[in-house]
């Protein structure tokens, strides 16, 4: 829950502000992660367009505009063509309980508070007592992509193997289809 100020990084057009954009990332980027480690799939191919979302997947997303022209709440359902579906809030607005659950055939997975930087996880299996596992922060829960960053960089790399380019253009997908819906654009964009 941010207080409102126009001129922050939160809630400026000019500077790439709101929800969505700011933190909605880590509920598309562990989406596409969950979908892709469940052979699912997630709208990573060659034939879609920058920009576009496979023709089988559905985005379905309201927002709360604020005076800015950003968007401090955004809700969105993703339905997937294998009939999974994956639903989600980011808010600059609120406190949300911040965690991450796949609900599968056998079980739950939470991602507990703060899940983009958790230190906890629990499986929670049908008939089976939960299991939680916990590995603390090194830094401050962001120490892998930190990381990847360092390794990428020392090597000459311009690309992850980690997180190439084409799974960051698909994730964008995501993102440019939900401002899309909910009618957020932003001074720098062309068009």
């Amino acid at each position: 829950n941010a207080p409102f100020n126009p001129a922050s990084r939160l809630f400026d057009p000019a500077q790439a502000g709101g929800a969505l954009l700011d933190i909605g990332i880590y509920n598309l980027t562990v989406t596409r992660w969950v979908m892709e480690n469940a052979g699912a799939n997630a709208g990573a191919n060659a034939e879609t367009a920058i920009g576009q979302c496979p023709p089988a997947m559905q985005i379905h997303a309201s927002a709360v505009i604020g005076p800015t022209g950003v968007d401090h709440r955004t809700a969105a359902t993703i339905v997937f063509p294998e009939g999974v579906t994956s639903q989600l809030v980011c808010s600059l607005d609120s406190d949300g309980d911040d965690t991450f659950r796949i609900h599968g055939e056998r079980g739950t997975i939470t991602i507990h508070r703060h899940f983009w930087s958790a230190c906890a996880a629990t499986l929670a299996r049908t008939g089976a007592a939960p299991v939680t596992m916990e590995r603390p922060w090194r830094i401050n829960g962001f120490e892998g992509e930190i990381e990847e960053a360092m390794r990428c960089v020392a090597a000459g790399k311009v690309e992850s193997d980690v997180m190439p380019h084409e799974e960051t253009r698909q994730t964008l997908a995501w993102m440019d289809q939900i401002r899309r819906e909910v009618g957020v654009r932003y001074p720098f964009e062309g068009g």
